[in-house]
């Protein structure tokens, strides 16, 4: 009777542990609900909020453009005068109602009133600006009668990015420096590579050289060969493969790229105190010479090595042809 007794208490443990596992297991399964269901709730207030900014923005600029007082709008850069650093921007503007021959209108560029003449149902004028200095446009003015409206523009114009190349220039590879008993001895292995970020179409680049300068004097030019057969050659050189190809954006047929390469592979001796530095320099349909320093080694009196320079990678300095400076990133 006791050993049967005991039997029913082990049973009823059993049972009893069974029940809770299956609770345990059923709380899960109703927490796993809880969470999907609170996720697929976020997951609708969040498109819903989504849903109203975008009807709130486009509420928004139906209502702008219903209290605009013009119909259209543009400018586009239509000339560029390295040799008087400017560039002339034309300028367009459609009124919704206007009078012929009564309504004035003047475009307000970097605080000055530009006239304009009327054109087709559109105002129209061209402005000339700085090429190295940021512009803008705030509004347009129309005066009749001695009562004057205004709308807003927000037009801003940087030309030194927007009409002409940005270019850096970097080195990527290996640079192996030993220190002898008269000369700093580096052998080279790598690749210069030179970014190109060219906005228009007209510009388009003509030659591209290496200049190699020791305490700021030149004592080597190299030119790089911009054509398809010399940058493939480079690029194999680098990487020890006959087959590699570039890159169909590069228009090599009308002087247009985004990259160009050099296959750097040399020795150097420098003398102590010294400094050695190599630029690229990108020449433009302009006439431009960018100047930017890819590479700098060297070992000062103290045989302290010099391996870099905060210049390395930096926007080029912009040279005229005659070697002037007339342009230098202000960072």
């Amino acid at each position: 009777m006791i050993c049967m007794k005991k039997n029913w208490n082990l049973v009823f443990k059993c049972v009893l542990l069974g029940l809770i596992i299956v609770c345990i297991y059923k709380i899960a399964g109703v927490e796993n609900k809880v969470e999907d269901l609170v996720m697929n709730m976020n997951s609708r207030l969040s498109q819903v909020s989504r849903d109203i900014d975008s009807v709130n923005s486009s509420v928004s600029q139906t209502l702008e453009a219903q209290s605009s007082l013009i119909s259209d709008s543009a400018w586009q850069y239509t000339d560029v005068d390295i040799d008087k650093r400017e560039v002339t921007v034309h300028c367009s503007v459609s009124p919704k109602t206007y009078n012929p021959g009564i309504t004035e209108t003047y475009i307000v560029c970097n605080g000055v009133e530009y006239p304009m003449q009327l054109e087709k149902n559109a105002y129209t004028t061209d402005i000339v600006l700085p090429l190295f200095s940021h512009s803008d446009i705030s509004g347009v003015l129309f005066k009749e009668n001695g009562t004057v409206s205004s709308q807003k523009l927000q037009w801003y114009f940087d030309p030194r990015y927007d009409c002409i190349p940005i270019i850096t220039a970097d080195f990527s590879g290996s640079r192996q420096g030993q220190i002898l008993d008269d000369v700093y001895r580096v052998m080279n292995r790598g690749m210069v590579n030179i970014n190109i970020n060219n906005n228009t179409a007209e510009n388009k680049i003509k030659e591209v050289n290496l200049i190699y300068r020791e305490n700021g004097v030149e004592i080597k030019r190299e030119a790089v060969d911009i054509s398809y057969e010399g940058q493939t050659r480079y690029i194999n050189a680098m990487s020890g493969n006959t087959t590699v190809t570039i890159s169909e954006s590069q228009d090599f047929e009308n002087g247009r790229y985004s990259y160009l390469n050099y296959y750097l592979n040399d020795t150097i001796d420098i003398s102590y105190g010294n400094t050695y530095e190599i630029y690229v320099e990108v020449i433009d349909s302009y006439d431009l010479h960018y100047e930017a320093l890819c590479y700098v080694c060297g070992v000062d009196e103290n045989k302290n090595e010099i391996m870099s320079s905060p210049e390395e990678g930096r926007e080029a300095v912009i040279k005229d042809g005659a070697g002037n400076v007339i342009y230098e990133a202000p960072y």
